[in-house]
């Protein structure tokens, strides 16, 4: 029998507020390209010609001008309606002539770029990105207080493969509330990748991943998807590092690949992702060789859009207490 949580482990009482980050941006900011792709995809990615077909050019073009400004729901939509339309089969990707295009059109779309060329300003796009790439920014929803860094440190190292274990840990994760989601998700991905982390260990983590995801399912409004889940939402980012981590530790064998594959399959099946966000992870661990590089790009991705999106609203408030502010000033005039 499970003995209960040393004290220090104790997860707090207390739930902290949704973070800021998975509310939707307001629609005049555009999303950035990073949003759109896993962090195992180039950025920039290499350049691709238009395909020959000019409805196919407008199509894609139209869909990057309201994807930016819609968001990565807007695409998974398109995607979803329009699985058995030819005409869309480039948003899938593999081996289809409008794929690369596809990508490429969306980067120059977000820069303000006109696609048909090659030379894009590869500097500046660095530079842009520069920040991001070196320490995450301060005050994001991935930072976590010093008590819940350690305590849950404790947990993942007491962590085991019995239900009971996993079960406790789960609900250490949770009682965190959501606001926590990303850090905690950020600390299991770390442990995940180190060098030093025995193969068994990485599995149980897996598992506890597992167990936290349909938690967070179950409290799930009927008919949402994963992106009104704050759990999925944090959790996301960190998989595909997690799972190449797996994979890769194995010697890349069939058998851990296999185990990957059906827990893929599982979420896409009870719906905890979509199939083509399955298919992404699946496809990123599986041509990952340096899981700790995919994993602090993937953090650094989302600190940056955590950094996006705070400005937005920030942006937005002062803006709205400057119409209220000459409002109250007019007023007074009268």
């Amino acid at each position: 029998q499970m003995q209960p949580l040393p004290q220090q482990m104790q997860p707090p009482q207390q739930h902290q507020q949704p973070p800021q980050q998975h509310q939707q941006p307001p629609q005049q900011q555009a999303w950035p390209f990073s949003a759109f792709f896993g962090p195992w995809e180039p950025c920039p990615p290499a350049y691709a010609p238009p395909p020959p077909d000019p409805a196919m050019v407008e199509r894609i073009a139209l869909l990057c001008r309201h994807g930016l400004t819609n968001g990565p729901s807007f695409i998974q939509t398109v995607r979803e309606r329009q699985a058995q339309d030819p005409n869309f089969a480039f948003l899938f990707g593999g081996d289809h002539p409008a794929a690369n295009y596809w990508k490429w059109a969306l980067y120059c779309a977000s820069l303000g770029l006109p696609a048909d060329k090659p030379n894009y300003p590869v500097q500046q796009s660095q530079q842009s990105l520069a920040p991001a790439q070196h320490a995450l920014v301060p005050g994001t929803s991935m930072q976590l207080s010093p008590e819940v860094e350690q305590g849950f440190g404790q947990v993942l190292e007491a962590l085991t493969g019995s239900k009971e274990s996993i079960k406790a840990s789960q609900q250490w994760f949770m009682a965190c509330g959501p606001a926590a989601v990303p850090g905690l998700a950020r600390m299991m991905a770390v442990r995940c990748v180190a060098s030093s982390t025995e193969p068994e260990k990485r599995l149980h983590i897996i598992y506890l991943t597992n167990d936290i995801l349909f938690k967070g399912v179950a409290a799930r409004p009927a008919g949402m998807l994963y992106t009104s889940d704050p759990v999925a939402c944090g959790l996301l980012p960190m998989l595909m590092p997690m799972m190449a981590a797996a994979y890769n530790a194995s010697g890349r064998s069939e058998e851990m690949k296999a185990k990957m594959e059906k827990i893929l399959k599982f979420w896409s099946e009870r719906g905890v992702f979509d199939a083509a966000v399955a298919a992404s992870i699946q496809e990123g661990m599986t041509v990952t060789e340096n899981p700790a590089g995919a994993l602090a790009q993937a953090v650094a991705q989302q600190a940056a859009a955590n950094a996006a999106i705070a400005a937005a609203t920030t942006a937005a408030a002062n803006a709205a207490a400057a119409t209220a502010a000459a409002t109250a000033a007019a007023n007074a005039m009268v």
